[in-house]
């Protein structure tokens, strides 16, 4: 079942949210990068609020992801990581948050994603997500992720990566296939997740 949201028909210029949720609503996906986008597309579009969990852990732990890991090891982020999701999931109203790529790896974090809000997953195949990671230039000669900083020269090396990540995506029911969609389909496939018609939600 979606999450019930209220849709408004407000004059342009009103600075007023489009539509109103009773659960946050949680876009996964295999590429942080993207899914953070994404998110941000599809609050631009409704006018919901948005949070970006890494971008948010990146502010308390006042570095970049990567110095973060680098310096106190992925443990520390783990926690951090965490930590902020419980926040952003005790934040009103209710809006839009980007999960990190591993952010539901974690059971307890599993628990409170799905206990208290719904999951949209931005779904690739690991030929796709190897190709992504090639594309990545974060300022890193051949580093692809920040838990990864080795030059990436096989899909081998993203297999596990993708498979890890695919049995903890496996609690989303709703699925948006990225596969031969521009991102404004993907917006528009995201939004009929959140509109009262679409069969999965409810109006309020």
């Amino acid at each position: 079942m979606g999450p019930p949201v209220r849709w408004f028909a407000m004059g342009y210029y009103d600075y007023q949210p489009l539509a109103r949720l009773e659960r946050h609503f949680l876009l996964a996906g295999y590429v942080a990068d993207e899914t953070r986008r994404l998110g941000f597309e599809l609050a631009a579009r409704t006018g919901l609020g948005v949070s970006d969990v890494d971008r948010t852990v990146e502010h308390h732990a006042s570095t970049s992801l990567w110095e973060f890991v680098a310096t106190d090891g992925e443990m520390a982020y783990r926690e951090l990581e965490s930590e902020v999701l419980a926040r952003l999931l005790r934040g009103r109203p209710s809006s839009i948050i980007s999960l990190g790529d591993g952010t539901l790896l974690s059971p307890e974090n599993r628990r409170l994603a799905t206990s208290q809000a719904d999951l949209a997953l931005l779904d690739r195949d690991l030929g796709q997500c190897y190709w992504k990671f090639q594309q990545r230039s974060p300022n890193r000669p051949g580093a692809w992720h920040p838990l990864h900083p080795e030059p990436l020269v096989s899909i081998d090396q993203v297999r596990s990566f993708f498979a890890i990540r695919r049995q903890s995506f496996s609690v989303i029911d709703r699925r948006v296939d990225l596969r031969g969609r521009s991102r404004r389909q993907v917006v528009e496939a995201l939004i009929a997740l959140l509109e009262p018609t679409s069969g999965g939600a409810s109006a309020i």
